[in-house]
């Protein structure tokens, strides 16, 4: 768990809410670990938004136990407002894998009519494919 309170625009989770599109986001790449190890937010400050993601460098640093990090926007019923965002995270290693199933877990989080359906059925789907 972490002390981040997500919302739109902020975190992958809040990427994926604000952009209306799942989203894959590889935390091992070199130059967010290199950040992450820098004592202040030069390079951190340097990388593109897409890699920030609207988390500040202190919040970027209390995220680092992840290292991918897959997430959706789950809808009510077709063509209405996202009502919530399913999320998958993985090991260091599996960006690869999560990427390859990143359709079919957007298909499963666009399809379920709650929330709850959405976490569920990605579960399953991600025991399957491992």
């Amino acid at each position: 768990m972490t002390p981040i309170e997500f919302r739109r625009g902020k975190g992958v989770v809040g990427w994926a809410l604000s952009t209306n599109t799942h989203v894959t986001l590889n935390l091992d790449q070199a130059d967010l670990k290199l950040a992450a190890r820098h004592e202040d937010s030069t390079l951190w400050d340097e990388l593109p938004d897409e890699l920030r993601m609207g988390l500040s460098f202190e919040e970027f640093r209390t995220v680092t136990d992840y290292t991918t990090v897959f997430a959706s926007p789950v809808y009510a019923s077709e063509g209405t407002e996202a009502v919530g965002v399913v999320s998958v995270t993985g090991p260091g290693g599996s960006f690869r894998h999560l990427e390859s199933l990143a359709d079919d877990l957007a298909t499963v989080a666009a399809s379920a009519t709650t929330p709850f359906e959405a976490i569920r059925d990605a579960r399953k789907l991600a025991a399957q494919e491992s």
